[in-house]
């Protein structure tokens, strides 16, 4: 527990508790500031200090970042890196690239830190990104940071300002030098070491014993040989939990579909995604791949990650059908299961609808496919193209025609009622009788809404109870967790808690 007490004086009753509060905004006071207001004056020098550093130097912002991160990581400072991790990905880092700058470094001090590579072909470092790595890495490890270290971020330092020679700092701030960009690297490894140093000496936050939610980046093999491989990436959650949720993409996307839930999920729950078979960084099957082997791949996944059982699984359109399988054949895998915008058993038509996808694919590439899908996915305008359909676009034309295609497969003919999917979602009954299944379709989502409703309601019927439940995202597309995501993640994590 803190060490320290925590003081958090009223508005307008102590002035450097307010000037924090202005620097902080609509995050108010924190737990370090509420440790460091039992000195005021310390508190005080302290904000202008860090603020300083934080929003008024001219370093580039992703850099910035792997700077604090990383001696987060070094000091084991899970305060810090819970704070500057999101700060981190809006500055346009990936979970691959937080998992390489939480790398672990070599117990021996005076060993040079290596970047390591991901065998599943994560997002890499940029020459200068992986510079100041090793310069963060070597200022807070080895103190006396080596001269081919030093020398290095100075290189890139100036080839960044020859790429942008218009890059100005904050307004009144000055010229932008490398001289003074090598400083303010300097000293914001430094602060950001004092800070670590405080956090866990004091035990802010009740974090100094908690493990740097640090995200971790995996080639999941589910075939014969090691090229059979899922990419996968597990991120802990903010605080510690034993519960985890597994995530399942749709077809044409890969799991960054889920960037705007990804966050309030990992508040409460650590979060496993990974891009299914023929998709994203995962590998391209040489076949027609079946929902079966999607199913199967879940639990491989989960024990990839040592999770004996998920809290849930949770898929949408093609990872729907995969949830689905999954409570069918691997009832146990998890306590809860949420599909979304899916069906138990594959339209007649659908045959035909994916062979001509998959021809329009393999004669006029995926862009022709991608500018036919996205304003099918998000009927009536829904779509605010101007944050989402670049990366939607980028996200289908990633995916490769042959990966399409086999993909695609396993939505032709399926049918998981004949298998007996009403029966096993009818018998699942949790804790004092509560339903385990969730149902979610965004409104506009043509007729799976319908179909949805249809299917819980044979479910419940056969219990003679509510055993799944059925949600109707209003202003949903086909993938509401993009275009309305505030209500997709309000339903998800009530049901969740529940």
């Amino acid at each position: 527990m803190p060490r320290i007490p925590y003081r958090f004086p009223s508005q307008g009753e102590d002035p450097v508790a307010d000037r924090i509060r202005e620097r902080r905004g609509a995050r108010g006071l924190t737990s370090l500031d509420g440790t460091l207001l039992n000195a005021p004056m310390v508190a005080d020098g302290w904000n202008t200090f860090i603020g300083t550093l934080r929003q008024r130097n001219s370093l580039p912002d992703d850099v910035r970042e792997i700077l604090i991160l990383r001696v987060a990581s070094v000091n084991r400072a899970a305060f810090e890196w819970v704070h500057h991790e999101h700060v981190g990905r809006a500055a346009g880092l990936s979970y691959e690239q937080l998992a390489l700058i939480g790398s672990e470094a070599p117990t021996d001090r005076s060993q040079a830190f290596e970047i390591p590579s991901f065998v599943s072909g994560g997002d890499t470092l940029s020459p200068l990104q992986a510079a100041a790595l090793k310069f963060a890495d070597a200022s807070t490890r080895q103190i006396a940071v080596p001269q081919p270290v030093f020398d290095e971020l100075k290189t890139e330092l100036a080839a960044e300002l020859a790429r942008n020679p218009e890059r100005t700092g904050p307004a009144g701030s000055g010229p932008v030098t490398v001289e003074r960009q090598l400083l303010e690297a300097t000293t914001t490894v430094g602060a950001y070491n004092m800070v670590s140093r405080l956090l866990v000496a004091l035990d802010v936050d009740d974090k100094s014993l908690m493990t740097p939610p640090i995200p971790r980046v995996a080639a999941v093999q589910v075939g014969a040989t090691p090229a059979e491989s899922l990419h996968a990436i597990y991120v802990p959650a903010a605080q510690p939990t034993k519960k985890t949720i597994i995530l399942v993409n749709s077809l044409m996307t890969n799991y960054k579909m889920w960037r705007h839930v990804w966050d309030r999920l990992a508040k409460q729950y650590n979060v496993i995604m990974y891009d299914q078979r023929g998709h994203g960084r995962s590998f391209t099957p040489r076949t027609k791949t079946t929902l079966k082997q999607l199913a199967d791949d879940v639990p491989s996944v989960l024990a990839h990650f040592n999770v004996p059982q998920a809290h849930a699984v949770i898929g949408v359109s093609q990872g729907g059908a995969t949830t689905l399988h999954v409570a069918l054949t691997h009832p146990h895998v998890a306590h809860k299961f949420i599909a979304c915008d899916t069906q138990a058993k594959a339209p007649q038509a659908n045959t035909a609808a994916w062979d001509d996808r998959i021809a329009l694919a393999r004669k006029e590439g995926m862009a022709a496919l991608a500018q036919a899908t996205i304003p099918r996915w998000f009927a009536h305008d829904s779509l605010d193209s101007e944050r989402d359909y670049g990366w939607l676009k980028d996200g289908i034309e990633g995916t490769s025609v042959e990966g399409f295609a086999s993909s695609a497969a396993a939505l032709q003919g399926y049918d998981l009622l004949s298998l007996g999917l009403v029966d096993a979602l009818a018998s699942r009954n949790g804790e004092e009788g509560k339903a385990e299944v969730l149902l979610l379709a965004g409104e506009y989502d043509g007729a799976l809404p319908k179909g949805l409703q249809a299917l819980g309601e044979e479910v419940n019927a056969k219990a003679g109870a509510e055993r799944a439940r059925v949600h109707v995202v209003q202003g949903g597309g086909h993938l509401p967790m993009v275009n309305a995501a505030d209500e997709w993640v309000d339903v998800v994590l009530k049901f969740l808690k529940e």
